[in-house]
C-alpha cells in the first residue's frame, strides 16, 4: 500500500472530528526529505504516484474535504534540472535570472493548471 493511499482509513475519522481540510507536506518528487523538489511534475515516488494523488484528491472532495499541499514553491533541491544548469553555467549572470524566471513561471503555472486538471485549490502557506 502506498503512503498515500494509508489516508483513505482516515477520511471517516477527520469528518467525525468536524475537519473539512487535509493538509499534505511535501509531495513532489524529492532527492530525500521533500523539501529538495526535483519534479514538479511527479508525485514523489515514496508517497504514490500522480494517479494516486489524483484518485485521493478526488475521493476527499467527495466527502466535502478541501486539499491543502505544501507545494514547496520556493526553492528545489540539487538534482532539479535548472539548478544543475545554472551550475555548468554560474559565470553567466543572465542564467541566474534566468532560474528565478523558470521557477516564477512554474509557480503561475501550477497554481492555475494543476487546480483546474485536479479540481482543487492549492494554497501556499
Amino acid at each position: 500500500m502506498e503512503t498515500l493511499e494509508k489516508t483513505y482509513d482516515w477520511i471517516k475519522h477527520i469528518k467525525y472530528l468536524g475537519a473539512d481540510a487535509i493538509y499534505f507536506g511535501p509531495i513532489f518528487e524529492s532527492t530525500s526529505h521533500g523539501y529538495d523538489t526535483v519534479d514538479y511534475n511527479v508525485i514523489d515516488r515514496r508517497l504514490g504516484n500522480n494517479d494516486t494523488f489524483i484518485k485521493l484528491v478526488k475521493t476527499l472532495h467527495k466527502n466535502n474535504i478541501k486539499v491543502v499541499i505544501d507545494g514547496v514553491f520556493n526553492h528545489v533541491g540539487r538534482d532539479f534540472f535548472a539548478f544543475k544548469d545554472i551550475l555548468l553555467k554560474v559565470k553567466n549572470h543572465h542564467t541566474a535570472v534566468g532560474f528565478i524566471d523558470l521557477i516564477l513561471i512554474k509557480i503561475v503555472l501550477l497554481m492555475i493548471l494543476l487546480p483546474m486538471i485536479l479540481g482543487m485549490a492549492i494554497i501556499i502557506l
